[in-house]
């Protein structure tokens, strides 16, 4: 696996080629004035107080899905500044809302997903050749065994005379305890070695506990019938079917036995004497008929079976002699003698019988139990060679076999199904006044590329926020399987299973992760792209040539919130729900150390998630990239020709590509996505330095690790969240300190063919803020304090007591939400006064947001 999932990051996180070339802290801040340009406007005469219960917060119609999840995190983020409980639990009600209703999700069964067939293409050759070497220990232990096990029961003191059957079992007990005592010094390999110490434990621990409780029930007991039926059950748990003579004795055993139990006058007693007879050899009838009472002894003698059966049977007269007999002598007598008296006698009798015969058949078994043991010894290692041999021949369909019984066992309401990809819409209802409602619409085989980035993201909240260990496991798989499924892997046959990361190019050119730093292509998911299962895409490659700059940043923010749970140095819930979970679960039958390993190797998906991101990340410096740079000498440059100009970078952004042509609009709103989201990612990477991740350590031949590399990409990334930010700050903020919604690249300026949208406002304070945090640039804060003064100056309108577009259009819900997020991030970074007076527009706008119905 590890050589599956190495990730060349060498080339992909190098992003010096298109970071701005930093000559003062304050290149391309735009001002030269320490702090804002402008102060905030008092909106005292149009601000009033606000009853929370009447503002129109509601959200209704169909919505996209990625949309959906964006508001779900947004709610729940403004929670947790707020302090708020209520709106920090209230987003993540709503994606556990979406997930539990029927058509939102697509599920596979978990033998069937993307973890399955990494895992079967990358541990077969592993484990075949190991059970190979197995094969060739099993042959050669087994006559090792044999030889010793005979050896053994040759010098074992072995009981020389009849005891008590519990002396035997310890006998037996003690021998075995040898035996595995000395399988280590036969020179066993450590599987085979470990794997018969464990199989002959287990088999034989049992056996003893139940018999040492048949002995102590059997010697504890004073009634024959009883203690037949105590070895019957015996004989029933163990599975032994006796011999033809010894299963007639005990059928004859059982009859004579409910006869005792039933003895209730002299007839009843002459028949339990007569079967007795009947079962007795010649012998053994003078011994016990004889001495005990002569008369009785003669007078059976000189019976036939006719006459016998006759004598048994309950109004049979018989002749003329033996009936009266029978009628005048023998039943009197019985009755004199005392019929309980004759009842107690036999039970006593049979039971002494029964307990001797029982300890001569166990004096004699146990002198065999060598020789048993290693003919169980060859049978058993005879056919677990059978289960090997058949396990390399059906590899793959003997572990997804696994996968199913353990899948079924662990998520049994969702049958052993793993959640797959989401519609890309959804109907919905979210007021005050009724129940949150929602239903899928479309299919999760038309996958949208912001509805994969976003969806991973609600996952990875929902996974980081749940105390539900069947929600947790579930969505747990559910993120494993999409990583796979995003960067692709290798199947069984060694046939590239197509990617989600598909290329931007005109080519059919899938990607092979594992040679990332050798393809020349770009690789991002398709704006939207068809699948042909719940997380396979459909092999044809057939999807229209266009990636968004909006779903390019949601799908390098999606990543990178999993990052977080992946990252192997850190606590995560990654760990409570697959961390401990060892191969061994899925191989119960079998316990050995070798199974101990992780099924889920935290530093192996850590390695994985990076490479996924890294391939987004190397897209920057392709010739396909969406990025651009503006230089010092207001030159456009696109971030794969900087390497080889010598130009200086201060500014930089990125636009849409349609049909494989990049846009000559850039939004304002997606180089602040943009920026956010390489933000989270180094939010995300932070103390990668700690990671034990042995892909990420592993050295080249030239002593360089991708730890290296990774390391050093994180402060080019740096640079780069500068660029944006610059770009944002001086080309994108017009005169009147707003940001325009879009700028034409080849014109060089700003459009004012759209109007302000507020929540365009919104994007660009929260990027400059996080540019801020970053880098420690006071420009950016203020760039943001200036763009919300310019808000309460323009947008500002008292009769909606929020802010609304440039056109004076009202904002709808995620527009608000994603205004009160910013807002809500930026008013610890205002003055005093202009801190009161944005609490008095927000607050109520929070309480109705908090009233809304989950």
């Amino acid at each position: 696996m590890k050589k599956a999932l190495r990730i060349s990051l060498a080339i992909t996180l190098l992003l010096a080629a298109c970071a701005p070339k930093v000559q003062s802290p304050s290149l391309g801040g735009g001002t030269q004035i320490f702090g804002p340009r402008f102060s905030d406007v008092n909106l005292r005469e149009g601000l009033r107080e606000s009853d929370a219960t009447k503002l129109d917060i509601s959200w209704q119609g169909e919505v996209s899905t990625s949309n959906f999840f964006r508001q779900a995190q947004n709610v729940h983020t403004l929670g947790l500044l707020t302090n708020n409980p209520t709106l920090r639990q209230k987003g993540l009600t709503w994606i556990k809302k979406f997930y539990s209703q029927p058509k939102t999700t697509s599920y596979q069964a978990l033998a069937l997903a993307p973890y399955a067939g990494l895992v079967i293409a990358q541990t077969k050759t592993e484990v075949t050749s190991s059970l190979e070497t197995i094969q060739s220990d099993l042959a050669r232990a087994k006559v090792q065994l044999r030889e010793r096990l005979i050896s053994i029961g040759k010098q074992f003191p072995w009981a020389s005379r009849q005891v008590r059957v519990e002396i035997l079992i310890k006998e037996v007990e003690n021998f075995t305890e040898s035996f595995i005592g000395q399988i280590p010094s036969l020179g066993l390999s450590a599987p085979v070695e470990e794997g018969l110490i464990t199989e002959i434990s287990a088999q034989t621990k049992p056996y003893f506990a139940k018999m040492a409780a048949f002995t102590k029930s059997f010697y504890e007991s004073t009634n024959f019938y009883k203690n037949l039926g105590l070895i019957q059950q015996l004989l029933k748990e163990f599975e032994v079917t006796l011999p033809d003579e010894y299963s007639k004795q005990l059928s004859q055993g059982l009859q004579i036995g409910r006869g005792i139990e039933v003895i209730g006058d002299a007839q009843g007693a002459l028949t339990v004497l007569v079967d007795v007879w009947r079962t007795l050899t010649p012998e053994e009838r003078e011994k016990y008929y004889g001495s005990a009472n002569e008369t009785l002894y003669d007078f059976l003698r000189k019976q036939n079976e006719k006459e016998l059966e006759c004598l048994r049977t309950p109004g049979c007269r018989g002749g003329p002699i033996d009936g009266i007999t029978k009628k005048v002598f023998i039943l009197p007598k019985i009755e004199k003698f005392g019929v309980l008296k004759i009842r107690d006698t036999l039970n006593e009798t049979a039971l002494k019988f029964l307990t001797n015969v029982v300890e001569n058949f166990a004096l004699g078994f146990v002198h065999e139990i060598p020789v048993i043991f290693a003919d169980n010894v060859d049978n058993g290692i005879t056919k677990k060679a059978a289960d090997i041999r058949d396990v390399q021949n059906n590899y793959e369909p003997y572990v997804k076999d696994l996968l199913h019984k353990w899948s079924v066992k662990k998520m049994n309401s969702y049958e052993g199904k793993v959640a797959g990809f989401e519609t890309p819409s959804i109907q919905l209802q979210l007021t005050k006044k009724s129940p949150l409602q929602i239903q899928g619409v479309g299919s999760p085989a038309s996958l949208k590329a912001n509805t994969a980035g976003s969806s991973v993201m609600a996952r990875s909240l929902l996974m980081e926020n749940t105390d539900d260990a069947s929600l947790g496991l579930q969505t747990a798989l559910s993120q494993v399987n999409k990583l796979i499924t995003i960067g692709g892997y290798r199947d069984i046959n060694d046939r590239l299973v197509p990617a989600l990361l598909s290329p931007v190019e005109k080519v059919k050119h899938p990607l092979d992760i594992m040679k990332l730093s050798e393809m020349p292509y770009s690789y991002r998911i398709p704006d939207q792209v068809t699948l042909q299962d719940p997380f396979h895409v459909n092999p044809g490659m057939d999807y229209a040539k266009d990636f968004s700059a909006a779903s390019f940043a949601e799908q390098i923010d999606g990543l990178s919130q999993m990052l977080k749970i992946t990252a192997d140095w850190k606590v995560s819930s990654f760990d409570k729900y697959l961390g401990n979970i060892k191969a061994q679960e899925l191989i119960e039958d079998i316990q050995s150390s070798e199974f101990a390993r992780p099924l889920f190797p935290k530093d192996m998906f850590f390695a994985l998630n990076v490479g996924d991101v890294a391939v987004l990340l190397k897209d920057i410096t392709k010739k396909a990239t969406p990025v651009f740079l503006v230089t010092l000498d207001d030159n456009i440059i696109w971030a794969d020709q900087y390497s080889t100009s010598n130009e200086t970078a201060i500014m930089g952004g990125i636009v849409d590509m349609k049909d494989g042509v990049k846009s000559n609009i850039v939004r304002s709103v997606d180089v602040a996505k943009f920026l956010l989201s390489l933000n989270e990612f180094l939010a995300a990477t932070d103390g990668v330095e700690k990671t034990k991740s042995s892909i990420l350590l592993e050295k080249d031949s030239n002593g360089r690790s991708n730890l290296d590399d990774l390391i050093e990409g994180r402060r080019d990334l740096k640079l780069l969240i500068v660029s944006l930010a610059n770009f944002i700050s001086n080309q994108l903020i017009n005169e009147d300190s707003l940001v325009q919604s879009q700028y034409k690249l080849k014109e060089f300026k700003r459009s004012a063919e759209v109007p302000y949208r507020a929540y365009e406002q919104a994007y660009a304070i929260r990027a400059l803020l996080a540019a801020w945090k970053l880098t420690k640039i006071d420009a950016y804060l203020w760039s943001a304090q200036e763009i919300y003064y310019a808000m309460n100056k323009q947008l500002f309108n008292p009769k909606e007591q929020f802010y609304v577009n440039g056109d004076g259009t009202t904002l709808d819900f995620p527009q608000k939400v994603v205004t009160l997020l910013a807002l809500t991030e930026l008013a610890p970074h205002l003055p005093v006064e202009s801190n009161v007076q944005l609490s008095k527009i927000t607050s109520p706008w929070l309480q109705a947001l908090s009233g809304l119905q989950n």
